[in-house]
């Protein structure tokens, strides 16, 4: 049964749920409730032994960090990831000329190789932007302090370099899926350790060719 427009119903959780009013009041009371919701249940996390450990739901919803939810989260976007390049962009994609279908669909079109090179050379400024690190800042020796401080201390340096051989570690083991564009390329055999027939011949014309 629809609310009449006076009725003090409207706003309330109540109104959308049971009375299925989609005015702009109940619409914006119930994403306010959804939004606090999934706050607590972030904040309240999985107890050890429960079943949604290593789900997506875990990892989403109740953002759990276990490394069986970071596995599954990895896994998924690995597989997603990997549609969305096979699938590729259409030539006439608004898409086209941007960092994410260089990144996110694998395009290399003149016009994304582009957008990517000026991306990443704008990185560099951006970060020195930013003033350096105190010495007894709790910062230092993670990745962040690397990469966003451009801080190279002996602890960050490390940091950043167990961070770098943990992904490739994952890169080698989850492999590059049939069909991907990165099969044939220096990238592929290096980064991603694939030995398949055509990266081992890309890896030997490069040799090749010093």
């Amino acid at each position: 049964m629809a609310l009449p427009p006076d009725d003090p119903r409207h706003g309330t959780t109540n109104g959308y749920n049971r009375h299925a009013c989609r005015c702009p009041a109940c619409t914006a009371a119930v994403r306010a409730y959804q939004a606090d919701l999934r706050l607590r249940q972030k904040a309240r996390g999985l107890p050890d032994g429960d079943p949604r450990h290593g789900t997506l739901n875990g990892y989403h919803r109740y953002g759990c960090r276990c490394p069986a939810c970071k596995a599954t989260h990895s896994a998924y976007e690995t597989r997603r990831l990997a549609r969305l390049r096979a699938e590729g962009l259409p030539e006439n994609d608004p898409r086209h000329g941007t960092t994410n279908a260089f990144k996110r669909y694998g395009c290399r079109c003149p016009a994304c190789v582009a957008a990517d090179r000026a991306a990443r050379s704008n990185e560099p400024a951006r970060s020195l932007d930013r003033p350096p690190l105190p010495e007894n800042d709790p910062r230092h020796g993670t990745v962040a302090a690397y990469t966003t401080h451009r801080c190279r201390c002996e602890k960050c340096k490390a940091a950043a370099a167990t961070y770098a051989a943990a992904r490739y570690e994952q890169r080698k083991q989850t492999g590059l899926p049939d069909g991907d564009p990165r099969h044939g390329t220096l990238n592929g055999y290096r980064h991603w350790g694939c030995r398949c027939e055509q990266c081992k011949e890309a890896a030997n014309q490069k040799y090749r060719d010093r």
